[in-house]
């Protein structure tokens, strides 16, 4: 595993760029290490996934129009498939309100639809891939658990209630039981319901038409990739509340047309085209775009076929090969190249292009951080394209790792940097840092917070030091 260094990953980077020229380690050779604590093309400054801007992938799909493409039998029943886990934000709650009074105006809500099935997602193990995705939507906001009942009065906001996965579960069983006391169906998922939400879809159309209603893209994704031809009109629409003074139009998509515009193939692939650019379980790839993978995938058949390639791999060498060659083609490299030259290609030109410093995050992964994102990206796809909620693969085998009971991504194999230039990143000096004992000053480096004893505040060769990182795409 690689070393944790707890130091900014830009100051890292310069300064590990400044002690190769005293080095016998070539620039070439250098930049085939991530130079970094963790991935910068993949992770975020705290080490977490880097978060994906999914409604770039909806943006990206054909439109289509409200009738194009329908099958509908008028003699057939209307049935609406809504999303637990958007329900549950669409209204906000009132402090000393009721449990009984927050849940009967979901239940109000939900009766307003023809024959209304809700699927909710669990919450009951935080051995899931979307752990931190939990907590990254929670804010931080994280309150204590709560023995509720219908009568007792919320004494808290909404957001640090449901913040806690005890009280969220519990809600989510009041709810339900008080949905299906009004004949209401709704349906429970182990771990994320997207799948289920889906597949239900799926089912219910084929029966008479049917509404999916619900705010994710991964619901739309797998619309496209489950959606079948004898199907009676099958729509997935947003369920956000639109003011009264505002002339917004709810977003809609006719899965039926949009599947004929996009083609059998793509829609085949979808699931892990969404997957490598960035979901909830997988990172995006900093500098670049949600749509981009699949406007590649739309206008070029060889790299439609890497992805097939990446899906029918049988192990997880074939599949670093596969998967490597789909990066290259994402970061603009040239069939030739390997993603190691491609990131020493791309910081030459910054280089020469850019007036500033490079900045590590806008460098490709190399090949040693860059498997375990295809690896978190084929699981992810498997997954989804299952017919079954339990995926047959284990998360374990594919780009994460059990700690402690939570499942925590994967980073890279290697060290940052080769072993004997990270022992002169930090100094052990026990005195003020005054002399060239100390391995900093003598290279000519400023200490930092990585130093043992110093921490880069406690001596004379110290300076306050303020590198901020721009996550903005490119």
């Amino acid at each position: 595993m690689a070393k944790k260094l707890k130091i900014d990953p830009q100051l890292l980077f310069q300064r590990l760029l400044i002690l190769a020229n005293n080095s016998d380690y070539s620039l070439d050779d250098l930049l085939k290490y991530e130079l970094s604590a963790q991935p910068t093309a993949l992770f975020d400054k705290h080490g977490l996934l880097r978060q994906a801007n999914k409604p770039q992938l909806a943006d990206a799909l054909p439109s289509t129009s409200s009738n194009e493409g329908q099958q509908t039998r008028d003699s057939k029943p209307v049935y609406n498939v809504l999303d637990g886990c958007s329900l549950l934000h669409r209204f906000p709650w009132k402090r000393g309100e009721t449990f009984d009074s927050i849940a009967s105006t979901y239940v109000k809500y939900v009766n307003t639809f023809a024959n209304p099935i809700v699927v909710f997602d669990g919450y009951e193990t935080d051995s899931s891939t979307k752990y931190f995705t939990h907590l990254r939507r929670s804010k931080g906001a994280v309150g204590p658990q709560v023995f509720f009942t219908g009568s007792m009065a919320l004494k808290s906001k909404k957001e640090h209630f449901l913040g806690n996965v005890q009280n969220k579960q519990k809600f989510i069983n009041f709810l339900s039981e008080k949905l299906q006391t009004q004949g209401i169906k709704t349906l429970h998922c182990k771990g994320d319901a997207d799948l289920l939400i889906a597949l239900t879809g799926v089912k219910c159309a084929k029966i008479g038409a049917t509404h999916v209603i619900g705010e994710d893209t991964d619901l739309l994704v797998l619309l496209c990739h489950h959606a079948e031809e004898d199907m009676d009109e099958l729509t997935f629409r947003s369920d956000k509340a639109v003011k009264p003074d505002k002339n917004t139009k709810i977003r809609e998509w006719q899965i039926n047309a949009l599947q004929t515009s996009l083609g059998e193939k793509l829609c085949y692939l979808l699931p892990i085209i969404h997957a490598i650019g960035g979901c909830d379980t997988t990172s995006r790839l900093y500098g670049i775009g949600k749509g981009l993978p699949l406007k590649k995938a739309m206008s070029n058949t060889s790299f439609a076929k890497q992805l097939e390639q990446v899906l029918d791999c049988s192990t997880r060498e074939e599949m670093k090969t596969s998967g490597e060659k789909v990066l290259v083609e994402l970061y603009g490299g040239k069939n030739t190249e390997s993603l190691d030259s491609l990131r020493i290609r791309k910081f030459k030109d910054k280089v020469v292009r850019c007036a500033s410093s490079v900045e590590i995050q806008n460098l490709p992964p190399t090949l040693d951080a860059g498997q375990y994102h295809i690896y978190r990206a084929f699981y992810q796809a498997k997954c989804w394209m299952s017919k079954d909620e339990d995926c047959a693969l284990r998360a374990v085998d594919w780009g994460w790792q059990d700690l402690q009971g939570k499942l925590m991504p994967r980073t890279m194999d290697c060290q940052p940097a080769p072993d004997n230039i990270l022992k002169l990143v930090m100094c052990q000096c026990k005195g003020d840092c005054s002399t060239n004992r100390c391995s900093c000053r003598k290279q000519g480096l400023k200490c930092t917070n990585a130093c043992s004893e110093c921490r880069g505040d406690a001596c004379s060769n110290s300076t306050a030091i303020d590198v901020t990182e721009d996550d903005t795409d490119l």
